[in-house]
Parts: C-alpha cells; sequence; structure tokens
C-alpha cells in the first residue's frame, strides 16, 4: 500500500506560504515523521494527514513541539 503525507501549518493573521520538509521511515509496522522547516526549527502542532494512493484520508493527528509523530501503518 502507497501512503502520502501531507502537513499543513495553520497561521493565524496574515497567510503566509512556507516550504515544510518531512522526513518519513518505517520500523517495526510503525512509521515515523519528522517536519521541519528549511532553517531546522520544528514543525510544532503541524496538521498531518495520510491517504491512500486513491486519495482516500486513513488517518489524521497532529505534530509535537519537537515536529514528531508516528502510526502504525494502517
Amino acid at each position: 500500500m502507497i501512503l502520502t503525507f501531507g502537513v499543513a501549518i495553520a497561521i493565524s493573521g496574515t497567510a503566509l506560504a512556507h516550504k515544510v520538509n518531512i522526513f518519513a521511515y518505517v520500523d517495526n509496522g510503525v512509521v515515523y515523521t519528522e517536519s521541519y522547516f528549511p532553517d531546522g526549527r520544528a514543525v510544532k502542532n503541524g496538521a498531518i494527514e495520510v491517504h491512500d494512493s486513491q486519495g482516500h484520508k486513513l488517518l489524521e493527528g497532529v505534530s509535537d513541539k519537537e515536529g514528531l509523530f508516528s502510526f502504525k501503518i494502517p
């Protein structure tokens, strides 16, 4: 199964575009993600969505204060 990741950053006030880097790896059936900005700052409370190859949303969550999020492979 192919999974795709999306990260949405909610910014109050003026809308600004920000590039986000996401590093993901699998270990023992769990996907671990690390989200950060190009300057190395973690994406805190970034919305994470996981979709299958047909675009159906499988799950969603929020990155922690270190930009980390993990989930079991659906």
